[in-house]
Order: structure tokens, then sequence, then C-alpha cells
């Protein structure tokens, strides 16, 4: 009996149905830590103010996270605007393209044509090209990182 209502809990809870048995980290922004490839992203994700939301558990989110290389494409110099606090409302407007809210996973991405409507509104087109999957102009270049609070899906190009 035990055993049958520990694995009726866990099938109520969205995140253990849809990925169970995965290893997941406390919060989205723990599992952005130093030394990962969304350390630009995870500073730029401070400098707009998102820290407190993605490390809060009660809080799910879809974020769509250029890697370092990404953000890189941008250019030095602009990257470096970008962290100035002249800049904090473009850059709040940037990840407002970046998070959807709610937690989409693997199987509703490679379903969809569509993403779910961002935070700024947007709705970006998924398709599947050559073995690799496509979020609006940015190919997504790591398996999705799971949170337990949402998941991340690390993509090659800053969103438009």
């Amino acid at each position: 009996i035990l055993l049958f209502l520990s694995l009726l809990a866990i099938a109520g809870n969205i995140q253990c149905r849809i990925y169970a048995g995965a290893e997941t980290a406390s919060s989205l922004w723990s599992a952005m830590g130093p030394g990962s490839q969304l350390n630009i992203c995870r500073e730029l994700l401070r400098a707009a103010g998102w820290n407190d939301a993605l490390s809060n558990v009660d809080s799910i989110y879809t974020l769509i996270a250029p890697n370092n290389d990404a953000w890189l494409k941008l250019g030095a110099g602009r990257l470096q605007e970008l962290t100035e606090p002249a800049h904090v409302e473009e850059l709040k407007i940037i990840f407002t393209k970046h998070i959807l809210p709610g937690m989409v996973g693997n199987e509703e991405l490679s379903t969809a044509k569509q993403t779910t409507i961002s935070l700024s509104g947007k709705i970006y087109p998924v398709q599947k090209i050559d073995k690799n999957w496509y979020l609006g102009n940015a190919r997504v270049v790591k398996d999705a990182i799971i949170a337990r609070n949402g998941i991340i899906y690390m993509i090659d190009t800053v969103l438009e």
C-alpha cells in the first residue's frame, strides 16, 4: 500500500510524470551554476533581476537559454553594453523572449509546431531539421536540463 501511495504521489507531480527517473537540479538558477556553458546567460539574467524568480521553486518556467557562444556572437561591445545599468530594461525585454510560463517538456516540444507564448507574447516555430531541433532561429545544442521549477533548453543563438 505504501508503494502504491508513493507511486500515486509521483504520478500527480507533472515534473516526475514527464521525467520519471531524471535527476533534477534544485532550481533553474542553480542548474546554470558557475563553470557551465551558461555563465554569460546567468550573469545577464542576474543583471536583469531574474535570479530570484529562477531560484524560486514555486514558480515554474521554461528557459530558452543562449549558451556562452550565442552571447559572444553579439560582439564584445554589445555584450558589455547589455551589462550596463542604462540598458537593464532592454536586457529584461530580451529575456522575456527567452522565458515561457510553465514547463514545456521534451515530448510536448517535439510534437509541437510552435512554442508556448513567451512572456513577451512571442511564439517561435519548432522544427526538426537533419536530427537537430530548432526554436525560432536557434538550434537546441544540448539535452534539456531539468530543475524542480522548470526546464532549460540551451540554444546557439540569442532569439530575436
